[in-house]
């Protein structure tokens, strides 16, 4: 008997990934874990207002097929579009709890 994701309301693996990678962002941002962030993004710095929320990260133009899906390239967008109240939280919890409320789908660029 095969049971689905959906009978044992599990959520695919794919969007689990997403999470999970969001999360490491989270801990990479706020220096939770022992990374640095140079080494994964670099702060987005505008000059004037924009509708993106002031944790913007940036990073360069994949050179390989192989880079497009790096752990840095596959979070920016993602990280980019998550709500102000979602990156701007003040623990890991917090964090967790707000990202739930996003359809993490609706943040991820159709190629």
């Amino acid at each position: 008997m095969i049971v689905t994701c959906m009978k044992l309301n599990l959520k695919k693996l794919e969007y689990r990934r997403k999470e999970i990678d969001l999360v490491m962002v989270y801990k990479i941002m706020n220096n939770l874990v022992d990374l640095r962030l140079e080494d994964f993004f670099e702060m987005y710095v505008s000059t004037y207002n924009t509708r993106r929320h002031q944790l913007c990260i940036t990073n360069s133009t994949p050179k390989s097929e192989m880079e497009k899906s790096s752990f840095s390239k596959r979070t920016v967008p993602m990280w980019n579009r998550l709500p102000e109240e979602v990156v701007a939280a003040k623990s890991i919890a917090v964090f967790k709890t707000r990202m739930q409320k996003v359809n993490l789908d609706d943040l991820t660029p159709t190629i």
